[in-house]
């Protein structure tokens, strides 16, 4: 083996993608890039000794990333409509159901 070939091997430059690369629909993309800043954001928070209810704020923005998550599985499992209700005539789009309903 080449050490062009050996380098090539061990490179990661060809293998990252994209958080939520995987993802078929735009939407759920959409879901696991937002859930994936909102559990930053809740871990920053944790982590922000000057912030004195640090804790809540990190119970609630992690809660909101693992909805979003599951927002965007649903969606690759089922398609779009499982977490919004039927389009109707001039009316915009409702959410299905969401944890703080």
């Amino acid at each position: 083996m080449s050490e062009a070939e050996f380098l090539s091997s061990i490179t990661q430059t060809q293998t990252i993608r994209e958080v939520g690369a995987f993802c078929r629909s735009k939407l759920a993309r959409g879901f696991v890039k937002k859930s994936r800043e909102n559990m930053i954001l809740a871990l920053e928070l944790y982590n922000r000794p000057s912030i004195e209810n640090r804790l809540d704020g990190f119970v609630i923005m992690s809660i909101t990333a693992w909805e979003q998550l599951l927002k965007a599985a649903l969606i690759e499992r089922e398609g779009e409509s499982v977490i919004f209700r039927p389009m109707r005539p001039g009316k915009p789009r409702e959410k299905e159901w969401d944890f703080d309903n």
